[in-house]
């Protein structure tokens, strides 16, 4: 009797270890989980892979994404569009010309709207996110940073001008060399009222106000 006692204690004991070594039995579909676990952080970590962008004479464009050529690629001739927007050195003609990157020609709409740009703007809103090296004009010319050249409108506004602006209400925080002529002129760099002169006349003025 103490010896079968004995061996279903010795057997107890062994299947008690046993159960504690053996592995917890994979769950239904673990693998798969594991599989789209590791999609995702590839897609998460692993950049879009670069597109390399071709060039075209002419586009004709009523949105963005719907026009003879994708956005990615860049126009070097004429733009047609109620809606474009595509790196360009061209004339753009549309009620919306958008342009990225480091554009350039003659753009001629209701809105035209760009990053970097030279040449001509020509229409009710101009705005440029960077830098605009030629002529805004229209009712509202706006340069969130440089403008070289000229802006001819009802409301002119640079983050700094270098260069003549025109129009009702003229402004420019910052003013390398430039020049202004409107009902109300200001240039925020001016910082003292007449004492500078000749080299800058006020901080607000009418009529006429300057910095060089």
């Amino acid at each position: 009797m103490r010896k079968t006692m004995a061996y279903m204690l010795l057997l107890g004991s062994a299947l008690t270890a046993m159960a504690g070594n053996q592995a917890t039995p994979p769950t239904p579909f673990s693998d798969l989980d594991t599989t789209v676990t590791s999609d995702r952080q590839l897609i998460q970590t692993t950049p879009p892979p670069a597109t390399s962008s071709a060039t075209h004479a002419f586009q004709a464009s009523l949105f963005p994404d719907v026009s003879t050529c994708p956005q990615s690629d860049v126009i070097n001739g004429i733009t047609l569009s109620l809606w474009g927007a595509n790196e360009q050195h061209a004339l753009s003609f549309g009620l919306i010309n958008g342009s990225f990157g480091h554009s350039g020609g003659l753009s001629v709409g209701a809105v035209n709207y760009t990053q970097y740009y030279t040449g001509l703007h020509l229409g009710f809103l101009n705005l440029s996110t960077a830098d605009f090296i030629g002529w805004q004009v229209g009712g509202l010319n706006y340069t969130m940073d440089n403008c070289s050249g000229l802006q001819l409108g009802f409301i002119n506004y640079a983050g700094r001008m270098s260069g003549v602006q025109i129009g009702f209400l003229n402004m420019a925080p910052q003013m390398n060399t430039g020049l202004q002529i409107g009902a109300l002129n200001l240039i925020t760099e001016n910082r003292v009222w007449f004492s500078g002169t000749p080299d800058q006349l006020a901080p607000i003025m009418v009529l006429i106000n300057w910095r060089l």
